[in-house]
């Protein structure tokens, strides 16, 4: 079983707070913390101050793009920043709304956002590498945490 890795000088205390909230949120967040933590990657959240950059294979010197992905970026373990696990950069700044199924926009919270990138997680523990179709397994994973927390579910066309 491997335990989520939390690293990072910059924030973590806002991960650790989250993953707490998620945990302490019913059996749907419990339930999603357990599943990533059974699985065979080590998951590992690193809160940075700015974006890391890694050398892509077509695009030469990239930046992750933290900000136009609403704070928080999954990398499968076969991309160059992941090393073979489960990474997860997280920029609390760059949190943006999101929009709820009722089609209202609604505040992004770090519990949410964390709750988001898990289910991103979830999904690459039960094999997926499709990054779209990981997204729209993230929501759904996710939404039932976002009601047991009381927020709105997110539309799981965004």
């Amino acid at each position: 079983m491997a335990k989520i890795k939390i690293e990072g000088t910059w924030g973590t205390a806002g991960v650790v707070s989250a993953i707490a909230r998620i945990q302490g949120s019913g059996p749907n967040g419990k339930d999603l913390l357990n599943k990533v933590e059974a699985g065979k990657y080590q998951t590992i959240i690193e809160t940075v101050a700015k974006a890391p950059k890694y050398k892509d294979t077509r695009l030469g010197d990239t930046e992750l793009p933290l900000k136009g992905a609403g704070g928080g970026a999954t990398c499968q373990p076969t991309h160059p920043l992941a090393n073979g696990d489960i990474r997860v950069y997280i920029k609390f700044e760059y949190m943006a709304c999101y929009k709820a199924k009722d089609g209202s926009n609604q505040l992004m919270s770090r519990e949410l956002l964390i709750a988001h990138e898990l289910g991103h997680c979830r999904a690459i523990q039960e094999g997926q590498t499709s990054d779209h179709a990981a997204h729209k397994l993230a929501i759904k994973y996710a939404n039932p945490i976002y009601l047991e927390l009381g927020k709105k579910e997110r539309d799981e066309t965004t």
